[in-house]
């Protein structure tokens, strides 16, 4: 009998193993230009379903707001996360670093942070999030943030004086025509 138990422990151990090491959880990171709303699995949902394609974040008022919310796999060890904002339009350089304090035992930890003109490198930019928690890599995200564009609210009046109106200033194109060379 014990036999028997000895091969079955065997072939267990031999399935472990050849199954390979164990996927380690992932964590979600979701960036929005405006905070998710809702609470426990809904939150959670909105998190993991969030679009993962290009993030866009427009600037209001010389600044861009970017809401983050992160799903988290397993609950912090330490809780504090570490923020690294980077431009990575060509090269990787650091914009800024932000410290974020985590005072509950969510599974879904969200928050903001604002980035000025005086931060960025460039108004028009790719730049990448990276979230740690005591040194340890959480999650990365790219984004991009835009300055606005000034667009044209409907067609100007130009007023010219009376003397700019009346043409007096006015050139013969063909004396000028034949003066080129």
């Amino acid at each position: 009998m014990t036999f028997k138990l000895a091969i079955v422990l065997l072939s267990t151990a031999v399935a472990t193993v050849e199954a390979g090491p164990a996927k380690k959880p992932v964590n979600v990171l979701a960036l929005t230009p405006a905070s998710l709303s809702g609470s426990g699995p809904s939150l959670v949902k909105k998190v993991k379903a969030a679009d993962a394609g290009r993030v866009l974040i427009y600037e209001q008022d010389g600044e861009w707001t970017v809401h983050y919310a992160i799903a988290l796999a397993s609950p912090l060890q330490v809780p504090e996360l570490d923020l690294k904002i980077s431009d990575v339009s060509r090269t990787k350089q650091t914009v800024g670093t932000r410290h974020k304090m985590v005072y509950s035992d969510a599974a879904v930890v969200r928050g903001s942070f604002k980035l000025t003109r005086d931060e960025v490198l460039s108004v028009n930019a790719k730049l990448l999030l990276e979230i740690a928690s005591d040194g340890e890599p959480l999650a990365k995200r790219t984004f991009f943030i835009q300055s606005k564009s000034v667009s044209a609210t409907g067609t100007r009046q130009i007023d010219f004086s009376a003397d700019e109106a009346s043409g007096s200033d006015t050139v013969n194109t063909e004396t000028v025509a034949t003066k080129r060379r």
